[in-house]
């Protein structure tokens, strides 16, 4: 499942977009939105 293509995204912002917080919780898209990927 490659979303960084679909998205058109780079591979580390789908990988910040997906991260996981100590509590195995995944974190929210707003992670993303709010460090834009240069």
């Amino acid at each position: 499942m490659n979303k960084a293509s679909a998205s058109g995204l780079d591979p580390e912002a789908v990988h910040q977009f997906f991260a996981v917080d100590p509590d195995g919780r995944t974190l929210e898209f707003q992670t993303f939105l709010d460090e834009p990927a240069e």
